[in-house]
C-alpha cells in the first residue's frame, strides 16, 4: 500500500532480475482477464507495461521469472513470450526516443 506504479516497477525488476532501473514512464497497462470453460473469471492480471531505464545489475531469474536474457530488438519475434508483451515491447522501441534506443 502507497507504493506507486513506477515505484512498484523498479522494486519488482530488483526482485525478480537483480537488475536496478530508472522506471520513466508508464507506456501501456493491459488487462488479461482467464475465464473457466463456463466463462467465469478465474483470474484478472493487471499488466502495466513501463519505459525504463537500465541502471546496473546482472539479470538473473527469480523465483517468479522462469528466465531473463537481453534481447535486441530483432530477436523479440523468435522469442516465447506473450503476444501482447512481444507486440508493446516492439512499439515501445519504435517509440523510444533516439537517446533510448540501444
Amino acid at each position: 500500500m502507497g507504493e506507486t506504479v513506477l515505484e512498484a516497477a523498479r522494486r519488482e525488476v530488483w526482485e525478480e532480475t537483480g537488475v536496478a532501473i530508472e522506471p520513466l514512464e508508464v507506456f501501456q497497462v493491459y488487462d488479461w482477464i482467464v475465464r473457466d470453460d463456463a466463462g467465469r473469471i478465474q483470474f484478472h492480471y493487471i499488466v502495466h507495461y513501463v519505459r525504463a531505464r537500465y541502471l546496473s545489475g546482472e539479470a538473473e531469474a527469480g523465483d517468479d521469472a522462469r528466465r531473463v536474457r537481453w534481447a535486441a530488438a530483432s530477436e523479440l519475434t523468435g522469442l516465447t513470450m506473450h503476444p501482447f508483451a512481444r507486440e508493446t515491447a516492439l512499439r515501445m522501441l519504435q517509440e523510444a526516443p533516439p537517446s533510448a534506443r540501444g
